[in-house]
């Protein structure tokens, strides 16, 4: 007799593998590919992820570092053994560069005909695990904090109604986590990325400014030395910066909010229950917008990605008015690094 490829299949239990869904499908394939070559053979897998939950993704990862067997009841019967296959495997996944050490990735570029290699540092190891979307970027904002990333996002969603937008260029923003910020914009950009770290001026940085651009690192702080809340409250027109004051209060509450600004300020001067009459209240209009920024960045009213994208939102709302004032400016000119051009 004679048999064709449509005679012999596959099956699991009553269903052809065939019918199996593409993560079934993948699977199949690379336990096959992993015996044929547990004696000595390279396996080549482009987009590991590819049709894989999360979970099983990691345990296919775990499978081929430790060179163990697929099939997971034969591994509860006998110890794992160790293969001499190599496996190279391209990725879109967050969730495989996480999973990885830093010596098990390559960060492979190609310009102009010339192709480089570049394997992170174990000092990486925690940007690995707390950014691994980023090292998928072409351009990385470090943002100092989560209100800054909050307020990047917002800027994001803005920018991608005039047809530019973060994805479109490649961009990713990171949580820099504070005082750790300028080194992280700093690995970065030894990696090869196009790098900015975003932040406020109150502190020094460590790194400093001119060390960071020295190594390439684009720097945007806002002017005056202050933190984006002191920015924001500052350069708001009078509505803008009652709206955020309403907000604030709305997170925490109208008491809270007025004890901490009413503590900022001289003993004489007096802070009323109603916002609008705080230009009343016996000092400057500017002393009183930093007093309630600075207590907005000590209380941390806004250290949040969900309560900080409002402030971008509502700086957005009042753009008109803030166009050539600190804040604008600065808008502008980090929107200038990332969209060149």
């Amino acid at each position: 007799m004679s048999s064709g490829a449509g005679v012999l299949a596959l099956h699991d239990g009553h269903i052809p593998a065939r019918q199996a869904g593409s993560g079934t499908s993948r699977l199949l394939t690379l336990a096959l590919q992993h015996e044929a070559a547990r004696e000595g053979g390279i396996t080549l897998i482009d987009e590991i992820e590819h049709g894989l939950e999360p979970h099983r993704l990691r345990r296919l990862l775990n499978v081929l570092l430790t060179g163990q067997r697929l099939d997971e009841q034969e591994q509860q019967l006998e110890e794992p053994t160790q293969s001499s296959n190599q496996t190279w495997a391209t990725t879109h996944a967050a969730i495989a560069i996480g999973e990885l050490q830093p010596e098990r990735l390559a960060i492979v570029r190609s310009e102009d005909g010339n192709t480089t290699i570049q394997v992170p540092k174990s000092a990486l190891r925690p940007l690995l695990r707390k950014h691994p979307e980023a090292f998928l970027a072409h351009k990385i904002v470090v943002c100092e904090g989560k209100t800054e990333l909050g307020f990047c996002r917002a800027l994001d969603n803005y920018w991608a109604k005039s047809g530019k937008s973060l994805a479109y260029v490649g961009a990713a923003l990171v949580d820099g986590n504070g005082s750790e910020a300028p080194k992280t914009s700093q690995y970065f950009r030894v990696l090869g990325y196009d790098t900015a770290l975003f932040g406020d001026s109150d502190t020094p940085l460590n790194p400093d400014r001119h060390s960071l651009e020295t190594s390439g690192v684009g720097v945007f702080l806002w002017d005056g030395q202050c933190c984006i809340e002191e920015r924001m409250s500052i350069d708001l027109p009078w509505e803008g910066f009652l709206e955020m004051v309403q907000m604030a209060s709305t997170i925490k509450d109208s008491t809270t909010v007025r004890g901490a600004v009413a503590a900022l300020l001289p003993s004489s001067s007096r802070v009323s229950n109603d916002p609008s009459e705080w230009r009343s209240a016996g000092v400057t209009e500017d002393v009183l917008r930093k007093a309630f920024g600075r207590a907005a960045h000590d209380g941390g009213w806004f250290k949040r990605v969900d309560l900080s994208e409002p402030l971008g939102q509502l700086v957005i709302k009042h753009r008109d008015a803030i166009g050539m004032k600190p804040l604008g400016v600065g808008i502008r000119t980090l929107r200038n690094w990332i969209f060149p051009g």
